[in-house]
């Protein structure tokens, strides 16, 4: 008999969902998105 699948929980992962009105409207398409990618921009200090 196989294994049960993981709970749900340990599975997803954070993720970004971005709608853009206006390039939706400049495509003439509704554009939607998603990433699971996207990790937070670090600036470094000028030097």
């Amino acid at each position: 008999m196989p294994a049960p699948p993981p709970p749900l929980r340990t599975v997803v992962r954070p993720t970004t969902v971005i709608e853009s009105e206006p390039l939706s409207r400049q495509l003439g398409l509704r554009l939607t998105l998603v990433s699971e990618t996207f990790q937070p921009s670090f600036r470094t200090p000028s030097r």
